[in-house]
């Protein structure tokens, strides 16, 4: 069984000073160590992720987009991209 922590990122994972807290990081690494992977959703961009994520490596997935977008940390490349339709949008 494969085991994973989803997390939104804004006003969830960093807090209003755009950080993250040094204990929660703790606990994230402390839940990779056991092999817990650690996802983020977001309805950002996947860059975005990426930045936070070079100080303290701690993520391994990231849902970007509002689901259209799976970026795979570990192996740097996008696992699934599904673009919504400019008719979709319209009828939105």
């Amino acid at each position: 069984m494969i085991k994973m922590v989803v997390s939104s990122f804004y006003n969830t994972l960093i807090n209003k000073e755009e950080a993250i807290d040094m204990s929660t990081m703790l606990e994230i690494d402390r839940i990779r160590n056991e092999k817990v992977l650690f996802t983020i959703s977001t309805n950002g961009l996947y860059k975005e992720i990426l930045d936070y994520n070079k100080d303290f490596p701690f993520v391994d997935y990231i849902i970007s987009l509002n689901g259209s977008y799976i970026y795979d940390v570990l192996k740097d490349k996008c696992i699934y991209k599904q673009k919504i339709a400019k008719i979709d949008v319209k009828k939105i």
